[in-house]
Parts: structure tokens; C-alpha cells; sequence
């Protein structure tokens, strides 16, 4: 496990971003269990331009294991290996020592990454999906109470959209 407790004076706002269901499911068998064309987009149009952080699982599921265009991907492991178009960081000090310089970061995934972030987390965007897959994957728990709802986009079922979904923005209180 990747510890947590680090923190520095020059941080940048970290935002946690996922998909996850009632259960708090974010994935079953290394895919996301559901397609939700909007929230891809909505997913893109707020990372472009920033760095994403994810882990060696989130990694291995990306198409081909290729970098997401316009965006400096990062990969969190302990186990730190080599990937084309990727930076490799051995810890959380690593990554905060790399984004420094950043106004903000975004942590993709998955379960071991959004654990160990959420403690230095300033804001959360959580697509709830109404969807009672049970899956192996999971988003970890957070207090409500430390955090304040500042949006809410809902999306609707259609033929693109299996699920019915809303996209909503916190920040910690």
C-alpha cells in the first residue's frame, strides 16, 4: 500500500475523479462496467490540459497502454517500471514533488490510488451511476460530511446511455 501522509507546502489542488455505482463499484474484471459516452466526455474535457495520476492496474487497462492525449499520464507503483509516453513515480512524494509547479492534478485510479490520495484530496468528481453491478473494484469511502456538493449534472437514458447517471462535484469543507 502507498502511503498517504505526505503533504507539502507547494501542493497542487488535487481532484479525484471516478465513476461509481451504489455498491461504490468503479470496476469489475479490469474494464469499467458500464459505457457512458457523456461521462467519457465530461471525463476528457476536465483533464485535458492536466495531469492524471492512476496506478499500474488503471494503466494496463487504458487501450493498448497508451498515454490519454493532451494530458501528462502518470503511473503511481511501487513496483515502478518503464511505459512509453508515461511518467513512472515510486510514491505520492514523487508525484507531488513532480506536479509542484501544477495548479491541479487529477487522480484516476484505482482502488489503491484513490485511497491513498483521498486524505490530500481538495475536491471530488463522482459520476454516480444507478446501477447495482457488484464488481471487484472499488471506489473507497468518504465521510459526507467533510465534503460540500458544488454541482450536479444529470444525465438520462437514451440510446447511448444504458444507465441513468449524474455527474456531481464536491469539495472538502
Amino acid at each position: 500500500m502507498i502511503i498517504s501522509d505526505y503533504s507539502q507546502p507547494n501542493m497542487p489542488k488535487i481532484t479525484l475523479i471516478s465513476a461509481l455505482n451504489k455498491q461504490r463499484t468503479i470496476g469489475v474484471n479490469g474494464t469499467i462496467p458500464w459505457h457512458l459516452p457523456n461521462d467519457f466526455k465530461h471525463f476528457k474535457k476536465t483533464t485535458l490540459n492536466h495531469t492524471v495520476v492512476m496506478g499500474r492496474k488503471t494503466f494496463a487497462s487504458l487501450p493498448d497502454q497508451t498515454p490519454l492525449p493532451n494530458r501528462k499520464n502518470v503511473i503511481l507503483s511501487t513496483t515502478l517500471f518503464e511505459a512509453p509516453g508515461f511518467v513512472c513515480c515510486k510514491s505520492i512524494k514523487d508525484v507531488l514533488k513532480l506536479t509542484e509547479q501544477e495548479d491541479e492534478i487529477f487522480i484516476i485510479g484505482g482502488e489503491n490510488i484513490y485511497k491513498a490520495f483521498l486524505p490530500l484530496a481538495n475536491e471530488l468528481i463522482l459520476t454516480f451511476v444507478d446501477q447495482d453491478l457488484v464488481g471487484d473494484v472499488f471506489f473507497p469511502f468518504f465521510e459526507p460530511t467533510q465534503w460540500r456538493r458544488l454541482q450536479v449534472i444529470d444525465g438520462e437514458i437514451d440510446a447511448k446511455h444504458k444507465y441513468k447517471y449524474s455527474i456531481q462535484t464536491f469539495r472538502r469543507i
